[in-house]
């Protein structure tokens, strides 16, 4: 979670960093004129509207999601109060694509523009941004190789498949694929265009494949834990992330302990929601309601707060209780005087 406060759109907090708008400065840099600014414009439309559309699907499996738009990307990240089904994290990865090309094809239509006729899409500067921006980016992004959504799908299915092992053996088959994509395009005119693009992602999957192991749930808690011992109490994006970490895995228990050794050494009000979500998760809502009077009480900003609840699966659906809420007055009440 970020200290920085972000956007709220349909209830999703909506992060965007300074590198997401350095890279549509680039963008218009590089096309120059108007068909610089409607593709840089069409890009920052269309990215967020993937992102929401992962988010929104997210949220019917019960997640809470949030989204950050950055420099090349957008990403949503969510926070499932259970572990999710394979095919349900599929269901996640294709509506983020779904969305952006469906949207694209409407605009498209209003505009009176075959998405398939080239005369139509080098129309106008606005038909060809709109063109690359909400279909051609999505059915790009559709291609099987992780860390693309396309790559994503093809993680889940083989995981509802053949079971854990499905990640590793979907990690190898979009290596094939890059690889084989690579070498077509670059006996290909048209294709070279696409060269970068596909070097790019063969490195991220070669430097990814490095390191990826699937492992039990137990064993993911093990290198979790690893990990947890190299970050200092007071990184707290970091101890929040560790947290969630823990919380994804089936692991509340383990996340109450995380934040709470953390929140000895550094009392932080996210540190006290992270224990009070771990044992709302195990069922104890006496002692979450008890952590979340404590966050409230020792917040400086009650408005930031108030989001944070909202971004925790378990204790969100705590946040607009009586007991909460009247957390929230009494605290207002005290400063006030």
């Amino acid at each position: 979670m970020d200290n920085q406060r972000a956007l709220r759109l349909f209830g999703f907090p909506v992060m965007i960093r300074p590198g997401f708008l350095m890279f549509l400065l680039l963008v218009v840099a590089l096309y120059g004129g108007t068909l610089g600014l409607w593709t840089a414009g069409a890009l920052a439309v269309f990215t967020l509207v993937h992102e929401l559309g992962h988010a929104f699907c997210a949220r019917a499996f019960g997640c809470t999601a949030r989204i950050s738009l950055d420099f090349l990307a957008g990403y949503a990240s969510f926070i499932p109060p259970r572990p999710l089904k394979a095919m349900e994290r599929v269901a996640i990865a294709i509506a983020g694509p779904a969305t952006q090309f469906l949207l694209g094809i409407a605009v498209l239509a209003a505009m009176g523009v075959s998405p398939v006729s080239r005369v139509d899409i080098v129309s106008s500067d606005a038909a060809t941004a709109i063109w690359w921006a909400g279909v051609a980016l999505a059915v790009i992004n559709l291609f099987p190789a992780i860390p693309l959504d396309g790559g994503l799908v093809l993680a889940g299915i083989l995981e509802a498949l053949v079971g854990e092992r499905g990640y590793i053996i979907a990690m190898r088959l979009s290596l094939a694929l890059t690889l084989g994509a690579t070498i077509l395009c670059a006996f290909t005119d048209n294709g070279r265009q696409f060269l970068p693009f596909l070097v790019l992602l063969v490195f991220i999957q070669i430097r990814t494949g490095r390191t990826v192991q699937v492992t039990a749930p137990a064993e993911a808690r093990v290198k979790i834990a690893e990990i947890a011992n190299q970050i200092e109490a007071t990184n707290t994006e970091a101890v929040m992330q560790i947290a969630i970490a823990y919380l994804t895995s089936g692991a509340p228990d383990a996340a109450v302990n995380w934040a709470l050794s953390n929140y000895r050494q550094y009392p932080h009000p996210q540190y006290a929601l992270a224990i009070a979500e771990g044992l709302a998760q195990s069922g104890n809502q006496l002692g979450a309601m008890q952590w979340i009077e404590r966050a409230i009480h020792e917040c400086h900003d009650l408005h930031m707060l108030k989001q944070l609840l909202l971004e925790l699966p378990s204790i969100a659906q705590m946040a607009r209780s009586s007991e909460v809420q009247s957390a929230f007055l009494s605290e207002l009440d005290q400063r006030r005087f």
